[in-house]
This record gives C-alpha cells, sequence and structure tokens, in this order.
C-alpha cells in the first residue's frame, strides 16, 4: 500500500510540475486607430429645431485597429476659427441608451467603420441668444489631426457629441 500511495505521489508532482511549465500566451494587445482612419460625414438631418449629424470613421488600412471615446468637434467659421468647441455627452436626443454609462472600445478591422453621432439644436435659450450654424472640423478619438467635415453645418446651441459606437450610431 506504501508504494502506491508513494507512486501516486510522484505521479501528482511530475503531473504539477508538466503543467507548471505551460504558459498561456495572450494576444497582442490591438494598435489604437491612427492615420489610417478616413472621416466621413453624413446629412444633417432633424425636426423642430434639432439637428444631428452622424460621422462615419473608416478604417481604410488592413490593419485592425482600437478606437475608443468622443471624437474632438469643433464648430468653426468659414475662414477656420474656432468658433465652439462640442461638448461630450454619452446622451442626448440622440446619444446612447440609458444602459451605457461609459464609451466603450471598438475594434476596427480593415475596411470596416465606426460612428459617433453630433447634434445640436437651432433654437436659441434666453433673449439676445443666437444659434448660428457653423462648419465642423472632426479629430478622430486617438488622433491629433482635425479634418473639415465636408460642408455640414451645426448650429451652436447645446451642442454635443456622443461617444463612438461600432457600425452605424443611427440603429442604436
Amino acid at each position: 500500500m506504501t508504494m502506491i500511495v508513494r507512486g501516486l505521489s510522484i505521479a501528482v508532482v511530475l503531473f504539477t510540475a508538466a503543467c507548471g511549465q505551460q504558459t498561456a500566451t495572450k494576444p497582442a494587445p490591438i494598435p489604437p486607430c491612427s492615420n489610417n482612419i478616413r472621416v466621413i460625414p453624413g446629412q444633417v438631418e432633424g425636426a423642430a429645431g434639432h439637428r444631428f449629424l452622424v460621422l462615419v470613421f473608416n478604417n481604410v488600412g488592413t490593419k485592425t485597429c482600437r478606437m475608443v471615446g468622443y471624437p474632438t468637434v469643433d464648430l468653426v467659421d468659414r475662414s477656420g476659427h474656432l468658433v465652439q468647441h462640442v461638448r461630450h455627452t454619452l446622451r442626448g436626443q440622440a446619444g446612447l441608451p440609458q444602459s451605457v454609462t461609459k464609451p466603450t472600445p471598438v475594434t476596427l478591422r480593415g475596411g470596416k467603420s465606426a460612428s459617433a453621432v453630433v447634434e445640436a439644436s437651432a433654437i436659441p435659450k434666453g433673449a439676445g441668444a443666437s444659434c448660428t450654424d457653423h462648419l465642423l472640423m472632426v479629430t478622430p478619438p486617438g488622433q491629433h489631426r482635425a479634418v473639415p467635415a465636408g460642408t455640414a453645418m451645426l448650429p451652436t446651441c447645446n451642442a454635443q457629441v456622443h461617444p463612438v459606437v461600432a457600425g452605424d450610431a443611427r440603429t442604436r
């Protein structure tokens, strides 16, 4: 009986040692999206004085990258001078559902897209207030170079941008 217990003990030690030598390999982290993102502005839509625009961020490269957070959106005049920074918010009339409490990372394979909604009101609040339309300059999340959003224009009142989501933000 003692021989069986000793043999079993040795087998357990050898099995444990062999298992301990195996190391799990973690996949390489997905790099942040960089120069291979093209910004594609949608058409400004709206009703009852509220307007919104979907910005599409297309990975025109071949490598998978990761995007998280908010694009930086600035309203500028026709000369390109800053009029207003657009506020980052999770939700507004066209934002994310109440169940979402923070921006979630989006993985973009080559040729795939993410998007974000920018919205504003064309109705001024208070006497003397103005909600004039301005052009947009957009910087994708994690980048430092702003690009114009074509000829799209949004008003300055209650301008806000929501986090990037996978696919088309209009289907949220």
